[in-house]
């Protein structure tokens, strides 16, 4: 609902985010090597997330099926549908309606501010070749112009990701970091070994999800921007 509330901001950021994968302007190859390595490792992470939250998806489907013989969803069973269209229903709204919006999500927003550090990395490149150079290029001032208008421009498009991202994110967090505690607590109070391993599963792949796509690509760009 709050990223439908900033639509127009995130169309504005989609259409940014993609004259930011175009590396045509790099005569450097190995910083152009170094800059699609990023966006591989990228890749990677977005299928190791693929990857997990399938597994956790499965398990969260057929372990109630399975082990505890009762439907995936504990909630009320209408006596009038049938429980295997009952069951199917439960699985579309779980797949539709929970895994891929935070599979897209997750991947929207890590894209986002890898991008940005790879713009920053591109421009820390520029700064150092004409610091490097001679005396007269160093004092030169469109060279120094262009920095501060790529500068500025990058530092304008933080400021717009921030405005649309800021009050889903706090929401985001604040429903990730009480899940986390949910399932930290299952898994440490319960005796039951199919309980203890579905909270352990869970809170793995919650806190690969935290970690990998908001607490490391945020650190990464902080620190691509000091430099």
């Amino acid at each position: 609902m709050t990223l439908k509330m900033n639509k127009s901001k995130i169309k504005f950021i989609l259409k940014k985010t993609k004259e930011f994968r175009e590396f045509d302007e790099i005569k450097n190859k190995s910083l152009k090597r170094v800059c699609k390595q990023i966006i591989h490792n990228l890749s990677i992470t977005f299928y190791l997330l693929f990857i997990s939250a399938s597994l956790t998806v499965l398990v969260f489907i057929f372990s109630p099926l399975l082990v505890q013989k009762c439907t995936i969803l504990e909630i009320y069973e209408p006596k009038t549908i049938p429980q295997p269209f009952w069951i199917l229903l439960q699985v579309y709204c779980i797949i539709f309606g929970v895994f891929f919006p935070i599979i897209s999500y997750d991947v929207f927003y890590m894209s986002i501010i890898i991008l940005l550090k790879v713009r920053f990395k591109i421009l820390n490149w520029k700064v150092g070749v004409i610091l490097q150079g001679p005396k007269e290029e160093k004092s030169a001032r469109n060279p120094i112009n262009n920095w501060v208008l790529h500068h500025n421009y990058l530092l304008n498009f933080v400021a717009e990701v921030n405005n649309a991202f800021s009050t889903p994110l706090l929401l985001y967090f604040g429903i990730i970091t009480l899940t986390l505690c949910s399932e930290a607590l299952l898994f440490t109070e319960t005796s039951n070994f199919s309980d203890a391993f579905r909270a352990g599963l869970y809170f793995s792949v919650g806190l690969f999800e935290f970690t990998a796509f908001y607490c490391l690509p945020g650190e990464l760009l902080i620190d691509e921007h000091n430099q």
